[in-house]
């Protein structure tokens, strides 16, 4: 009896062994989560929101809160997928910074959550810095989605140098010209319609340019400088020495000439500074070069030659019509003068 007994209840056992061997385990559920995209943006972004794994709450009402706000497009009910998609766009008073979209059941209880970072609205240049007529790229972020930005120059009066549509995350990128201004800070400001707007500022640096860059003595060159005080007095020196002086317009802009003087043939500086101290440096090859006292006159007529930019202590030769008349000696400063009678020769052109 006693062993009947036994053997039921291993019986027993082995039975419930077997039934739990055979019963299959229900999986656990993923947790519901939610993605964005964009993850990142403006005052205006519309962020997609992308839910998956709710399938216990299929047929609940859940609602969607961006930095503690419920968004437009809430309450909603979960499908029988388990799966969503909606949309928001940041709201015109979100602070920049980091704010979290949250997935609240219907008794509050949060169910996931993603965070979306709103930019500040800020601008940057390159270069920072430049002479007058430099190209500058300019790029920002934070502006309304998709709104028109405006950028504005300041220099005596308030100048727009372009228009570009902001991306839908509130970035752009614009090129423009530096026009003429004078020396210094100079400040930029780009804004959209809807308020919001940044600043930096453009240094420019004087500049001076000259036309042509080489000559030689007697040849006349033009100086022109951009960049300097407005209405300032301006003094142009060549390797140092005063070659003019003229005055800006209320832009900082002058243009003046100078004849070359006598000089050895080298590269110098010629440099522009005004009365503000500011100055623009660019450089000057003298090069070699002759003049007659007279172009026209008959056989026997006495000529003089002069010449500059020769090399020191050289040898100048004189030809007429590939005929060598006389030589010279190039002096200190590479310059020479030689006379010599025009010789026999028929009427017209000669070299």
């Amino acid at each position: 009896m006693k062993c009947s007994k036994i053997f039921r209840t291993l019986t027993v056992a082995v039975t419930l062994s077997l039934l739990i061997v055979l019963i299959p385990s229900t999986p656990a559920l993923a947790a519901p989560e939610i993605t964005l995209s964009p993850t990142f943006g403006s005052i205006g972004t519309k962020v997609t929101i992308t839910g998956a794994n709710f399938e216990s709450y299929r047929g609940d009402i859940i609602s969607i809160f961006f930095d503690g706000v419920e968004i437009a497009n809430s309450p909603l009910t979960v499908p029988e997928t388990g799966s969503f998609t909606t949309y928001f766009s940041i709201p015109d008073d979100a602070a920049p910074g980091r704010a979290w979209v949250r997935i609240k059941s219907d008794v509050g209880t949060q169910l996931a959550s993603s965070s979306f970072i709103t930019w500040e609205t800020e601008i940057e240049l390159y270069p920072p810095d430049g002479a007058v007529g430099t190209i500058v790229t300019i790029k920002g972020k934070g502006f309304y989605a998709d709104e028109t930005v405006t950028v504005c120059y300041y220099n005596r009066t308030k100048e727009t140098l372009g228009t570009e549509v902001a991306t839908p995350a509130g970035e752009f990128t614009c090129t423009f010209t530096i026009p003429d201004s004078t020396a210094g800070e100079h400040k930029i400001v780009v804004e959209d319609a809807e308020g919001n707007s940044a600043k930096a500022n453009f240094e420019v640096i004087p500049s001076t340019t000259l036309n042509p860059t080489s000559g030689a003595m007697g040849d006349e060159i033009t100086v022109s400088g951009a960049g300097f005080d407005d209405d300032a007095d301006v003094t142009i020196y060549l390797d140092n020495i005063e070659m003019a002086t003229t005055q800006t317009d209320k832009n900082g802009s002058f243009e003046t000439t100078f004849y070359v003087p006598v000089m050895k043939p080298d590269t110098y500086n010629i440099e522009a500074k005004d009365d503000g101290g500011n100055r623009g440096k660019t450089g000057f090859t003298v090069t070699a070069g002759a003049s007659l006292s007279q172009t026209i006159g008959n056989v026997g007529t006495p000529l003089i030659v002069s010449g500059t930019g020769f090399k020191v202590g050289g040898v100048v030769t004189i030809t007429y019509d590939a005929v060598e008349v006389k030589t010279a000696i190039a002096g200190n400063n590479g310059a020479f003068s030689i006379a010599f009678n025009v010789p026999p020769s028929v009427g017209g052109n000669h070299t």
